[in-house]
């Protein structure tokens, strides 16, 4: 039977695809023999450089380097991302950018920590340093230490009430994280305002809207608390136990 050059040309095709890569294989043509590693502020970390070099070696086409990136800003809580290229034939070219510094976490011993916007605790906090901050309360367990992490849910609700506290014009306060889902905050007139952090866009929101537009001084009696973790705001003085002083819908 003859064999036209439509049925012969695949199959030359792939036999000479199979005899390229034997002949890389063999020559090392594409084996990885440089990475060159960089941050957004200068030079790469001794250790991060080492362990991009313990990859030397590897293939161009066949490595999945972006798993060792990845790897390296889990370890490195102060690499956030990275982008990475590579240039043919033997070549890695990695750039790590630096997290961003978002806000301070103080343990209730006192010890102030720096928390990026990934959840990661990068650094002790410097008296310069200007970020929000979150007081713990007794009650919460996390103590942090440089390269752990807060808990994800956790921390994108903090990053959430501290930018509705920054919307609302409340960033004056003191911030206290009472349990993992609850929180208050201790205002400078003195008085204390409880929130849901799940909902605190909304709770705050309340808050602000009270202080704003809410005689306090028709009280007769002090009101130091301000529960906005019900359907409507309770008002509470310094006699009164659980139960509302004053109810007032918004």
């Amino acid at each position: 039977m003859k064999l036209g050059w439509r049925t012969v040309f695949p199959l030359f095709l792939v036999i000479l695809v199979v005899i390229t890569i034997m002949v890389f294989h063999q020559t090392k043509l594409f084996t990885v023999r440089t990475i060159t590693c960089q941050t957004d502020v200068g030079e790469c970390p001794d250790y991060v450089q080492a362990e991009l070099n313990s990859h030397l070696g590897k293939s161009l086409f066949f490595s999945d380097f972006y798993d060792v990136g990845e790897q390296i800003t889990r370890l490195t809580p102060f690499l956030a991302r990275f982008e990475l290229s590579k240039e043919f034939p033997d070549t890695i070219h990695i750039t790590f950018f630096s997290a961003e510094p978002r806000y301070r976490y103080a343990e209730p011993s006192g010890q102030l920590w720096v928390v990026d916007d990934a959840g990661y605790v990068i650094r002790l906090a410097n008296p310069d340093d200007t970020f929000p901050v979150v007081y713990a309360s007794e009650g919460i367990q996390f103590l942090p230490n440089t390269r752990e992490k807060i808990e994800s849910t956790l921390h994108d609700e903090l990053l959430t009430a501290f930018s509705t506290l920054e919307a609302q014009g409340l960033l004056d306060a003191q911030f206290i994280l009472l349990s993992p889902s609850e929180a208050a905050l201790q205002l400078p007139n003195g008085k204390t305002a409880y929130f849901m952090l799940e909902e605190a866009p909304q709770q705050l929101a309340k808050l602000s809207y009270l202080l704003k537009h809410f005689d306090f001084s028709t009280f007769k009696e002090t009101i130091p608390e301000i529960d906005l973790r019900f359907s409507q705001v309770i008002l509470r003085n310094y006699s009164s136990s659980a139960s509302a002083a004053a109810v007032i819908s918004r």
